[in-house]
């Protein structure tokens, strides 16, 4: 169950409320990326290791978890290749890189996370 994406734009309009780490399918973190591309002041970003470049392709600004913390040099390095290079080549086969570790450590499916 995710949170709808009403309930997401009533909670935006909430002063300290800056943003939402969304732990769900790529298309619903779609559908807010969407909903917030033109608001500077709430982000959207993933919490799901594995939906890191595609939400970054699609707008989202960045992704907490904890293989970030495992290796911070390459998740670092992927994200500038996206947000500053726009090189999304390169960025894809760091991604491509990291799936790995991110089966490794279950981080590659939202039913892992959230049974």
């Amino acid at each position: 169950m995710f949170i709808l994406p009403e309930i997401v734009e009533k909670l935006s309009r909430i002063d300290n409320i800056i943003g939402i780490k969304n732990t769900a399918p790529q298309e619903h973190t779609n559908t807010l990326i969407n909903m917030f591309q033109d608001r500077d002041d709430f982000a959207i970003v993933t919490g799901l290791e594995s939906l890191l470049l595609p939400t970054l392709a699609c707008g989202g600004r960045g992704g907490i978890g904890v293989v970030y913390n495992i290796i911070p040099e390459e998740s670092v390095k992927l994200y500038k290749l996206m947000i500053e290079e726009n090189n999304f080549e390169e960025a894809k086969k760091l991604h491509n890189k990291f799936m790995p570790l991110f089966n490794l450590l279950g981080f590659n499916s939202p039913q892992l996370c959230c049974d």
